[in-house]
């Protein structure tokens, strides 16, 4: 048994390192199988605890760091076989990066089962845990349980007590139930601006504490509190609404990387944010503040690897009416550990710095940039030395980063004054750029000093020499990007000579002679500032170099005779041309480029989408942003099954489509024709599939708040009790299983409808069945009743007009 133990030990372990392997060293996906992970993860969970599954254990969450589900299991591993230490330190590993309300629930089990008999001591553990848990996500929407515990610890001690000492150190005698009625009133009205499902109730025990102190004092506080706790009430059901359909147990995956569900699950946090940075239920500033925080730090468990998540949060926070640019600059450190090899996040946070006037702070943000490459470089020369080895070590950033880390740094100290700083730099850049082993050279840090020394300093004789130094590199005199910036200076100053003789010097290497960028440039600029026959002779060359082209001749025209945007010819025959050469502007969506470059289309039909469906959200325009150019002729081909799944991810049927459509006539928001993360209701309702939000039993608008008592039968033997309030809160509302082609069909065929056949939206009789009281959806689109008064409750849960039994 033990061996058999330990071959499926090893199977899943290797899954593991596999998958990892498939990471490589810069941290881009070579590939990802996102199923493949959840399986792996789903096996690991399965295997008891042992030294070779902690290892497992440990190698995923270094991979995923943030992943909730797998903190949670490992500590429960460690937990069953009382391995204390290790649970106490993998807690403080994950706690803070990771707001979730159930790893924090049994964070506060873990505290109360080692303090069960501690005494004093124990006690003051589990308050000081109760309010570490309550200053973390005592916003969240699932506090309220944690603030009734909370309140009710407070008021165990008895006065008199070495515990009641502990827990009230300020209390003078006598007056020991005064100074615990100042913290319990704290906590309450802390607790009830909070909107959860338990906010009446403590709104009610609120009022009895006051009212059992003082009346008098009571009313007058109360009459002050009872507008914060209405308000707070009166969001409650929006607020549920909107958080209910997120989830933290997604894997973080990188951008693009965790399928349809990360895409829409990126759109409903989006959403979640920008309703509670509205801030519907006017806010102190100080409670704004966490709310909104606890909402983006949430958020960044299941995102912490796009970097746009990390902005926005750090722009909320120095320009959005958030908590300062301090904490704008905390937001971007944490930004900068958890996604070092982003140079985005680094700069942002050395211009928040700059521009609070912090300057040279924010000199220590590119200056730790730098040296990190420094320093990678230096080890990957040691390594080629010693080992004679093609390999090197691990880089924090890709090439291109590492000179955009030197540009910017060159570009900081030119405008806050050091000039010769700037050109020092310059100095330690070069050196880093002859150290680096790339095939390619950085060389847009000589670009970059040429041109600061020539557009900041007016120092047109230090630039060209600089430009000069680039070309004595061997591999920047291949690169044709820096041969064309260089061409480009010298018109710009006038030295037109220097400027035709540079494409002579480089075109005698070979790399160069091929290349079509640079022969374009010499035509084009004999074109502008040579004269007819130099022009003829060079497309002459161009052509003997290159061979013949594909339409060359059209090519060159173009580049004659077109001029900042300007064509010589027709917009019909513009089109032609894009569409002929794969010429389009690059400002436009690559379909919205195809319908242009097309031949003109059939009368009633417009070239171009609506402007609205370029800016559509949701997994289809996550796909097409992945499609490649329609003419390109090289870039990623993404999978047929990403296609089929992003259709797949609609509903498209009849019923939907023209409830959609009903909605736009009448000027309401249509129905979101998006399944969304819910799974198919048939998988869910067979066992066969799990709720993927982080709540295990939501509660599903229930019939008694949203749609009164009494909708259909009175009862159902499979927990739908009919329409009223006693509408099972374990059966969801999966509409979209029932917004297919078989609204209800299976489910409520079970005879308490009565048996229904076909598709239920078919004509005025709506389907057969459903004797027993008025059809809730009856008619479609000619019925007597019609959809008229619907309402809609949560994404998904559309139930037709209000019927009485």
């Amino acid at each position: 048994m033990s061996s058999r133990k330990n071959v499926r030990e090893d199977i899943v372990l290797d899954k593991v390192r596999e998958l990892r392997a498939l990471i490589d060293v810069d941290g881009d996906s070579v590939e990802c199988n996102v199923d493949a992970w959840y399986e792996v993860l789903q096996d690991l969970c399965n295997l008891p605890i042992s030294d070779a599954v902690r290892q497992g254990y440990e190698d995923v969450l270094t991979t995923f760091p943030t992943a909730v589900a797998m903190w949670q299991r490992y500590i429960s591993m460690e937990i069953a076989v009382k391995n204390t230490d290790a649970v106490k330190q993998i807690f403080g590993r994950s706690l803070l990066s990771c707001p979730s309300m159930e790893l924090w629930t049994q964070y506060l089990k873990f505290v109360k089962s080692l303090n069960e008999n501690g005494g004093v001591n124990g006690l003051v553990e589990v308050k000081g845990a109760l309010e570490f848990t309550l200053e973390v996500l005592g916003q969240d929407i699932t506090a309220g349980r944690v603030w009734q515990e909370y309140i009710a610890f407070l008021q165990t001690p008895k006065p008199g007590t070495d515990a009641f000492t502990a827990f009230f150190p300020d209390a003078q005698p006598g007056q020991e139930e005064s100074a615990r009625a100042v913290v319990l009133r704290r906590a309450y009205q802390r607790a009830i601006v909070v909107p959860t499902p338990f906010i009446d109730v403590l709104y009610r025990q609120y009022d009895a504490f006051e009212n059992a102190n003082n009346k008098i004092l009571a009313k007058k506080v109360l009459e002050e509190w009872r507008p914060k706790y209405q308000a707070a009430r009166q969001i409650l059901r929006e607020r549920k609404r909107k958080v209910e359909l997120l989830t933290l147990m997604v894997l973080p995956m990188e951008p693009g990387r965790g399928g349809l569900l990360q895409s829409n699950q990126l759109s409903l946090w989006q959403e979640y944010i920008k309703y509670e940075k509205a801030n519907p239920q006017r806010l102190e500033p100080i409670t704004y503040i966490s709310r909104v925080s606890l909402a983006y730090d949430q958020m960044l468990i299941v995102f912490a690897q796009y970097p746009e998540v990390w902005l926005e949060y750090a722009h909320w926070h120095s320009d959005g009416g958030g908590g300062g640019p301090a904490l704008a600059v905390a937001v971007l450190a944490r930004a900068t550990r958890a996604l070092p090899g982003c140079a985005l996040l680094h700069f942002a946070m050395a211009d928040i710095e700059e521009v609070q006037g912090r300057v040279e702070e924010a000199k220590q943000v590119y200056e730790g940039l730098v040296q990190l490459i420094e320093t990678e470089v230096e080890a990957s020369s040691t390594k080629l030395e010693t080992d004679s080895a093609t390999q090197t070590v691990h880089e924090t950033l890709p090439l291109d980063q590492g000179a955009l880390a030197w540009v910017q740094y060159m570009r900081f100290l030119r405008r806050t004054g050091d000039a010769l700083g700037s050109r020092q730099l310059f100095l330690r850049a070069r050196k880093w750029c002859l150290a680096s082993h790339h095939s390619r050279a950085p060389w847009q840090i000589f670009a970059a000093a040429a041109l600061l020394e020539w557009q900041v300093g007016h120092e047109s004789e230090v630039a060209a020499k600089i430009f000069e130094k680039g070309l004595d590199e061997p591999r920047i005199v291949k690169e044709p990007e820096y041969i064309l910036q260089y061409q480009r200076f010298l018109c710009d100053i006038g030295d037109t000579d220097n400027a035709r003789a540079l494409f002579d010097r480089v075109f005698s290497e070979t790399e160069n002679l091929k290349s079509s960028l640079l022969w374009q440039r010499f035509v084009q600029f004999e074109y502008e500032l040579g004269n007819i026959a130099a022009a003829h002779q060079v497309e002459q060359r161009a052509r003997q170099a290159l061979g013949e082209m594909a339409a060359d001749t059209v090519q060159l025209a173009l580049l004659k005779y077109q001029f900042q945007g300007s064509w010589p010819c027709s917009p019909l025959q513009r089109r032609h041309l894009e569409k002929t050469l794969n010429l389009a502007p690059s400002s436009l969506p690559s379909a919205v480029l195809f319908a242009q470059a097309a031949e003109p289309l059939l009368l009633g039909y417009s070239l171009d989408p609506p402007e609205d469906l370029r800016k559509s959200e949701g997994p289809l325009a996550t796909l097409l942003e992945e499609l490649p150019a329609p003419q390109a002729l090289e870039g990623a081909v993404v999978p047929p099954e990403t296609v089929i799944d992003a259709l797949l991810a609609y509903d498209l049927s009849a019923p939907s489509v023209s409830r959609a459509c009903f909605d736009l006539e009448a000027g309401r928001h249509p129905l979101d024709l998006r399944l969304g993360i819910l799974k198919r209701r048939e998988e869910y309702l067979n066992g066969e599939g799990s709720y993927p939000v982080e709540a295990a039993e939501p509660n599903w608008y229930r019939g008694e708040e949203d749609y009164g008592a009494g909708y259909g039968v009175a009862q159902g033997p499979s927990g739908y009790n009919g329409y009223g309030d006693q509408y099972s809160s374990r059966q969801y509302a999966y509409e979209q299983g029932y917004s297919s082609h078989d609204y209800y069909a299976d489910r409520y065929g079970d005879g308490q409808y009565g048996e229904v056949t076909g598709a239920y939206w078919e004509g005025a009789e709506a389907a057969a069945g459903y004797q027993e009281g008025p059809a809730i959806y009856q008619g479609y689109p000619d019925g007597a009743e019609g959809l008229g008064d619907r309402k809609r409750y949560g994404a998904w849960a559309y139930r037709g007009p209000r019927k009485e039994r």
